[in-house]
């Protein structure tokens, strides 16, 4: 059986601190990414990005 399709599920926690404020954004969320095989090699079909909590601390 050939399988010619997939899903991966990822999970982020971004920090960041910028320059010109005197706070730290901390982001928390996941991404789906749908892939297809064409021929040997697996390609990014489509990414959705779901951003689950925002903090400004």
């Amino acid at each position: 059986m050939s399988v010619d399709s997939a899903t991966a599920y990822s999970y982020l926690d971004v920090e960041a601190a910028p320059k010109d404020n005197n706070h730290v954004t901390i982001t928390i969320g996941r991404y789906e990414d749908q892939l297809v095989r064409v021929g040997d090699n697996w390609l990014l079909k489509e990414k959705i990005v779901f951003m689950e909590n925002i903090y400004a601390i």
